[in-house]
């Protein structure tokens, strides 16, 4: 059995521009996650998939496996990860019961150890779909609100104004930081959601979903909170 993480990690980022190459405490964020990558220890290969020529050349730089050029069919902004995966997987060659990770490349707060739990915990089961890191919303979305063009709101489910939030059910999301699974999984298998996949529980200071610029700033504070915990 193989085991292959690939890093999708597309040049085009609208609201960040050049999120993945941009600099995060002193490295290219790509970079850190490549390097989180390799201290899991749990790879027999470690690639980036990009439609960049700067982040191939960065690869090069910092001697990671590039593919490049995606075609170009996976290379807008409305490919699907899947799809990016997909071709990965089949360009690699690799047998059905190789074992295969999709890491995100903001996935710069996730620890190496995590990451080697999540893995193992995935191989011992045997018969789980896809394993993936999941957080608990830091309140109960049963009490969301949403505001109407004029402004005024409404709340999603009125049956719950009055239930206390220690009283509601736990619900979690996913994070966006990385999904384990076989290739006869991705490959048949698109929808990682399903109900014989596994959550793999991350702390919500350990996950931040970077999309906007207020995103970026959490992830530094995040960083530098999950720093100082350590060096202590």
């Amino acid at each position: 059995m193989k085991s292959v993480c690939i890093i999708p990690a597309r040049g085009g980022s609208k609201r960040i521009p050049k999120k993945n190459i941009k600099l995060f405490f002193g490295a290219p964020l790509l970079v850190h996650t490549a390097d989180i990558a390799k201290e899991a220890s749990i790879f027999d290969e470690i690639v980036v998939s990009t439609d960049s020529s700067e982040v191939n050349e960065l690869c090069g730089n910092h001697s990671l496996v590039s593919s490049y050029p995606r075609p170009a069919e996976l290379a807008d902004d409305f490919a699907p990860v899947y799809g990016v995966m997909k071709h990965e997987i089949q360009k690699l060659e690799l047998g059905e019961d190789d074992i295969v990770t999709c890491l995100y490349a903001t996935a710069a707060l996730l620890r190496p150890t995590k990451l080697m739990e999540a893995f193992k915990q995935h191989i011992s089961s045997g018969v789980v779909s896809y394993t993936f890191a999941v957080t608990p919303f830091t309140f109960p979305p049963q009490r969301g609100l949403y505001r109407n063009e004029d402004g005024k709101i409404h709340m999603l489910e009125e049956q719950y104004f009055t239930t206390r939030s220690q009283d509601l059910k736990q619900i979690w999301h996913d994070t966006g930081t990385f999904y384990i699974g076989k290739v006869r999984e991705w490959l048949s298998e698109p929808f990682t959601f399903n109900s014989n996949s596994v959550g793999y529980p991350l702390d919500p200071t350990e996950v931040q979903d970077i999309d906007e610029q207020h995103d970026w700033d959490l992830a530094e504070l995040k960083y530098m909170r999950l720093k100082n915990n350590n060096d202590d």
